[in-house]
Parts: C-alpha cells; structure tokens; sequence
C-alpha cells in the first residue's frame, strides 16, 4: 500500500510541475494555489482510510483484558468498616487499633449499613460513647441502629 501511495504522489506531483510549467502568466498563481490544495488532499488523503480503520473498541478490549477487577462484595464492606473505623479514630484524637467496627446489612448501592457494631478498646473506652452512637447513626447507616461497646482490659 505504501509503494501504491508514494507512486502516486510522484505522478500526480510530475502533473502538477507539468501544469505550472504550461500556465499561463496571468494565471500563475491560481495555477498554484489550487496545485498546492491538490498536494494538501493528495498527501492527508491516507488519513482518512487510517482514521477509518482505527477501531477505539478493540484498543480499549485489549487494554481491559489486562485487568482484573477481583474486588467482591466481602472486600467492599471490609473497606467500609475500615472506614468508618478510621473516620472514629481520626475526629477523636485515639488510636485506630482501639477502634474496631462491624456491620450488619451492608447495601452496596448506598454504602449504608443497616446496623453497626463499634467496640472500643485501650484509651477509646474513655470517650463518649453516645455521642459516638449518634454520630455513626447518622452518617452511616439508613435509619438505622448503632451499638458502641466497650472492651475493658
């Protein structure tokens, strides 16, 4: 295709040499503009059978195909517990390991849970547990329950 292509643009390129050779003085120099928008639609003219035959899907199947999306719903709610247990730790000024945080009845669509278990251990059994209750109450679940224990060591 590559020998068709060059072939041709050196005959159509010997024509237009031809042309401007013939012209007549007066006409010169529409001669040549409309030689050079030739040579323009001559040389971009491959663009438009590559562009045509340039198929995104197959490029972006390819690139897919590579990866593997092995997140299951067990890891969604590990993460969201993870979370939440994170967001306790951080906005009380304690250490994450004295917070940890189960739930119950996770919808994925929402990232809610219907009930959430928060234990708190070590210098955590020291803070407001009710005020805890109520904050995760609300910002996490849907109306639903939150129950903070402690567990004293």
């Amino acid at each position: 295709m590559l020998r068709e292509y060059f072939s041709e643009i050196i005959i159509i390129m010997t024509f237009a040499a031809i042309l401007l050779g013939i012209a007549h003085p007066k006409l010169k120099g529409a001669t040549s503009y409309s030689i050079g928008v030739l040579m323009i639609c001559v040389i971009l003219l491959p663009l438009v059978d590559i562009i045509r035959d340039f198929d995104t899907k197959s490029m972006f199947d390819s690139i897919n195909m590579d990866l593997e999306y092995d997140i299951t719903d067990d890891m969604i709610e590990a993460s969201f517990e993870e979370g939440i247990s994170e967001y306790i730790a951080q906005k009380y000024g304690v250490d994450k390991s004295c917070v940890s945080v189960m739930a119950d009845g996770f919808d994925m669509e929402r990232l809610r849970a219907e009930r959430i278990y928060v234990t708190l251990s070590g210098r955590a059994v020291f803070l407001d547990y009710k005020k805890i209750e109520d904050e995760v109450r609300s910002e996490f679940t849907n109306g639903g329950e939150c129950e903070v224990s402690l567990k004293i060591e």
